[in-house]
Formats: structure tokens, C-alpha cells, sequence
């Protein structure tokens, strides 16, 4: 693998042109090391990460929404009731709005759980933010990732501004 995706890249938060109303695609890649299908009964979650992600107006915190992304013998790359996993409602018409989406998830999910026999996931996220807002921030926790996965990035391949995040080295 070349140095562009092993080395680590801390970032702290996300600067958000003013005039912008949608970051698309922050896309997750995830090598996973370790994780096994279950013992076959249905509806079981191997992992699970939250994900967090805030606005921020004039330095505050305005609103904040969480998603989760994990692995189950039964997950699929669209909408698994069994998992738990439902179709959200249409975007609303303002403020901030964070959800899985792909061409299977119709409105977008808050919850992703994809196959485990897969050994590349890619997680898209699409981010809806108030006219005002002047940063977004993601956060995570790392080391149960970093225990789960061998590599995984968060990438902005519609802007390009956030560069290539190593989530198993940082938190943000």
C-alpha cells in the first residue's frame, strides 16, 4: 500500500463554505482483520461503530446527529429490518440532517450494517447542514475500531478539502 493511505492524518474539524448546502460522499473504507460470521443465527451484530456528527454556529454546537456502521452475518448493502435498520423520512427542508445512503436505502439510513463476509466495506455518508453553519465535526472512538479493523479512512471525494482521515489513529 503506498504511504497516501498508511499515513496517519489528524484533523480536527471541518471548515464548511458558507454557501454550501450539501458535503456529499464522505466515503469509510474498512479492511477488516478478525471479524467472523456469526454462529449463524439471524439477527446478530458482530461490531458496531457510532459516529457522531455536530454543527457548529459562532463556535456552539447547534445540533448533532448519530449514526452507527457495524457487520452481521445477515447485513446487506440495503435496508435490513432484522437489523433494526429503517428507511428515514425525507430530508427535511433546513438544519442538519446525517445518513447512509447508497442506491438500496431509498431516504437513507441512520444505521448501516453490512455483510460480514466481506472483506472491503464502503460506508457513504451524506451531510445536510443549515445555511449559517460554519463547521461540521465527526467524531469517533478509535480503539474499538482499530481492534475490528486493519485499515479504514474517512475521504471527501466530492471536495477534496477534508484529505484522506486515518480513523484508526485519530478520534476526529
Amino acid at each position: 500500500m503506498s504511504d497516501y493511505f498508511t499515513s496517519p492524518i489528524t484533523v480536527g474539524t471541518h471548515r464548511v463554505p458558507k454557501l454550501q448546502a450539501i458535503l456529499r460522499a464522505a466515503i469509510l473504507y474498512l479492511l477488516l482483520v478478525g471479524a467472523q460470521p456469526s454462529n449463524g443465527q439471524s439477527s446478530a451484530v458482530d461490531w458496531l461503530i457510532d459516529l457522531h456528527v455536530e454543527e457548529m454556529v459562532n463556535g456552539l454546537p447547534v445540533a448533532g446527529r448519530d449514526l452507527s456502521f457495524g457487520t452481521s452475518s445477515d447485513g446487506t448493502d440495503g435496508i435490513d429490518p432484522t437489523l433494526g435498520e429503517i428507511e428515514l423520512p425525507p430530508d427535511p427542508p433546513g438544519g442538519l440532517h446525517v445518513i447512509f445512503v447508497s442506491d438500496l436505502t431509498g431516504n437513507g439510513l441512520s444505521s448501516d450494517i453490512r455483510s460480514n463476509t466481506d472483506s472491503v466495506l464502503t460506508f457513504n455518508i451524506q451531510i445536510q447542514h443549515g445555511s449559517n453553519t460554519e463547521t461540521i465535526e465527526l467524531t469517533w472512538d478509535n480503539q474499538p475500531l482499530a481492534a475490528i479493523a486493519s485499515a479504514a479512512w474517512l475521504d471527501d471525494p466530492i471536495n477534496g478539502s477534508l484529505g484522506v482521515v486515518n480513523m484508526l489513529t485519530t478520534d476526529n
